[in-house]
């Protein structure tokens, strides 16, 4: 099978809540920044809530605080949505700001997408669904039991 390579287009992203944004193209370069950006800010934060947890900062209803591995890896995503969201988007519709009028394109605007709960999530899956396909179908072995949610006999 041959393939013909072509340079990617920006594309448009249909989110929940009527918004949808346009985007760039999800290169390496793009997503390993947005990646590393995110493991730093992680590894900052972490840093300080180990120096907090040491003074005896208690845990949360969950037994988690900032700096369990749970909490560092939501963490680290949340840090990386925003990361790809404020290199990514180039336009949005349907975004508004508190006064009514449509919010323009700007690193704050990108992070405040990022950080909704169901904005951020969706954003994310519709970003990077074309690298994670290709990196499936690469695999060769289509989608196993285990990776679809079901259980192994």
């Amino acid at each position: 099978m041959a393939m013909t390579l072509t340079k990617p287009a920006r594309r448009w992203l249909d989110l929940p809540h009527g918004v949808k944004v346009e985007v760039e193209p999800l290169t390496t370069a793009r997503a390993t920044a947005a990646r590393n950006e995110a493991l730093k800010r992680a590894g900052a934060a972490r840093a300080e809530v180990e120096a907090a947890e040491k003074a005896g900062q208690p845990m949360d209803a969950l037994g988690f605080n900032a700096a369990s591995s749970a909490a560092l890896a939501g963490l680290t995503m949340e840090h990386e949505i925003e990361a790809l969201a404020r290199c990514g988007v180039t336009r949005g519709e349907g975004i508004n700001g508190e006064d009514g009028q449509p919010l323009p394109v700007t690193p704050a605007a990108c992070e405040a997408l990022a950080q909704h709960d169901e904005l951020g999530v969706a954003f994310w899956a519709a970003y990077t669904r074309p690298a994670r396909e290709v990196a499936a179908e690469g695999e060769g072995s289509g989608t196993s039991a285990v990776s679809a949610g079901q259980p192994v006999p």
